[in-house]
Parts: structure tokens; C-alpha cells; sequence
């Protein structure tokens, strides 16, 4: 349920869309499509001038049609009279994800075309591309096709963007969705038809971070309400969270602003604990569930009370 979860975002532009694109064709020559109102025969000269889609395993981009079929096009091969900035998609995804960082940047990487009957992207977790990339954003142009549903997943909950047009139900609008870089997602298989999406990569911006009222939050009142509990913890004590979200530990160290780093329900507990006037502070344990790999951490979130 998209209402209630916390790694992932997403909507509709409810303006109709026309989208012009632009890309370099296999002759070398600027051509040009309008979305939506594709034909057949103008996908097939996208993909003739796209190249297979790679994916990261380990250090290495490699192709596999087996686990991921699919179309790439270089953001310097192509564009599109679509400009994020013009939206509210960033607004959105920066109040929804990371409601502490006072801006986000994006960054286009990547066109990209699933087909039918064989295009998909098997379950997969996105490399992170700098040390201030917190997400992806995928952008649906409206073309006709069925299947090719974006299913997203993190500790036991699945969201589920299903952007399938059919034909006699063709979408006219621009449809995105944005999630955590540490996400597991896929792509389901596109049935019928056609399905483009552009995607970004989302970066925090340097600067000071927001302030965030805790007061409305669950977390915070249920924790506040403990504390002022005569039989809670009446000798002191240490109370800790295992974070929800995998982040590289040593940033922790050399950081000022540790909120500006951490995802959802991490962040929601680490202010809430900071509101209530607790020392707090993030550790690094290894998960004693991973013993045979020595380099297998969690990071927890502790806060003392004395």
C-alpha cells in the first residue's frame, strides 16, 4: 500500500501529454516521434538505434536477455520536450523520501524500451552511482501496451506501479514512481505492445538540512510517552533500532548532519530520539544471521538514557 510505506513514491500527470522525441537514428541522423499515437514500425526504428540494455553484477556491466530484455539509449543520443523541472515530480519525491534535505537534483540516465512479448527486468537492487545518490526515478511516457508492471519491494512490503495502456484504454498522461537506491525492483513482463520510460538518478544537494516537527509522528509520541513512564527504564538504559536501510557506515563518522544520509522510518527515529533531548548515535554490529561473511554489518540506531 503506497499510503503507508515509506521507500517508494509515485503518480500521475493529470495534463494530458504530448511528448516530443528526438534521437539519433543508425544513419547518424536527428528523428523524431510524438507520444503517445506511436506506430509499430516508429518503435522498431527507436530500438534499431538503441543498444541491449546492460545491468551492474559485481563491478562489471554485463547483457543477459534471460534476466534483463530490454532497449538503452544514451541521454546524449536523444531528447524529449519532457523537462522534469516543469513538473512536480521532485517536489514530490523530496517531501515524500527525504522531507529533511532542503533540495534534490536529478540527473537523466537512461532511456529505455521493454517489448513485447519478452521484456522484463527480473528482480534487481540498483547501483548506487556517488556517495550522495539516495534514489531512481523512472518516468512512463504514454505509449499502448500491457504487462510491464513495476513492482517494488522492501522488508515484506510490495508496491506495485501498473502503467499498462491497452488499446482500447490507450493513457494519455506521464505516469513516474521513485524508490531508495537499496530497493528490490522488476519489471514484469510487457505482454503487448510497447512500454518507454526515461529514468534519473536522485542525488541530495549540499546544504543545511530541514528541521522536522515530529510531534504528529507515532514513533515519536508512543517513545515520548515511555519516557515519561515512572517504570520505564528507572534504573537507565540503552535502547536500539536496526536501521531499515544499508548505508555506507564510515559517512557516519565524517559527517556533521547524520540525518541528511538516512531513509524513512531511519530518519524517523533518529529525529524523534534528537526531538526528545536523548544522545543518540549510530553503530556498526555485525549480523551475527551473516557469521560466515566477516563483512556483513547492520547498522543500529542506539540512544541512551541515564
Amino acid at each position: 500500500n503506497i499510503a503507508t510505506c515509506t521507500f517508494t513514491c509515485g503518480g500521475t500527470l493529470h495534463t494530458p501529454a504530448k511528448v516530443q522525441l528526438n534521437y539519433l537514428n543508425k544513419a547518424g541522423q536527428w528523428s523524431g516521434a510524438t507520444f503517445p499515437g506511436l506506430k509499430d514500425a516508429d518503435f522498431q526504428q527507436i530500438i534499431e538505434s538503441s543498444t541491449v540494455a546492460s545491468f551492474g553484477k559485481g563491478k562489471e556491466n554485463v547483457t543477459d536477455r534471460s534476466y534483463r530484455d530490454a532497449y538503452a539509449v544514451d541521454p546524449e543520443k536523444f531528447t524529449t520536450s519532457f523537462q522534469l523541472s516543469d513538473s512536480d515530480i521532485l517536489g514530490e519525491v523530496r517531501l515524500l523520501l527525504v522531507p529533511d534535505v532542503l533540495n534534490i537534483r536529478s540527473e537523466l540516465y537512461k532511456m529505455n524500451v521493454y517489448t513485447a512479448p519478452t521484456g522484463c527486468f527480473k528482480a534487481h537492487v540498483d547501483t548506487p552511482r556517488g556517495g550522495n545518490m539516495f534514489g531512481s526515478l523512472v518516468v512512463c511516457l504514454p505509449s499502448q501496451f500491457t504487462g510491464g508492471a513495476l513492482v517494488t519491494r522492501h522488508n515484506d512490503q510490495q508496491v506495485t506501479y501498473d502503467w499498462s495502456s491497452p488499446a482500447d484504454n490507450p493513457v494519455q498522461n506521464i505516469q513516474w514512481a521513485a524508490f531508495y537506491s537499496d530497493v528490490e525492483h522488476e519489471i514484469l513482463r510487457v505482454r503487448e505492445g510497447h512500454r518507454v520510460t526515461l529514468t534519473y538518478n536522485l542525488y541530495h544537494c549540499e546544504g543545511p538540512s530541514l528541521e522536522l516537527d515530529m510531534t504528529t509522528s507515532p514513533f515519536y509520541n508512543n517513545l515520548k510517552s515511555a519516557l515519561n513512564h515512572p517504570h520505564f527504564l528507572r534504573n537507565g538504559g540503552t535502547l536500539g533500532f536496526a536501521c531499515q536501510h544499508p548505508y555506507v557506515f564510515k559517512k557516519f563518522n565524517q559527517s556533521e548532519n547524520i540525518p541528511i544520509l538516512l531513509k524513512g522510518s531511519d530518519l524517523t527515529v533518529f529525529t524523534a530520539a534528537k526531538s526528545l533531548n536523548l544522545d543518540v548515535n549510530i553503530n556498526q554490529y555485525i549480523d551475527a544471521n551473516q557469521y560466515i561473511n566477516v563483512n556483513q554489518y547492520i547498522n543500529v540506531i542506539i540512544f541512551s538514557l541515564i
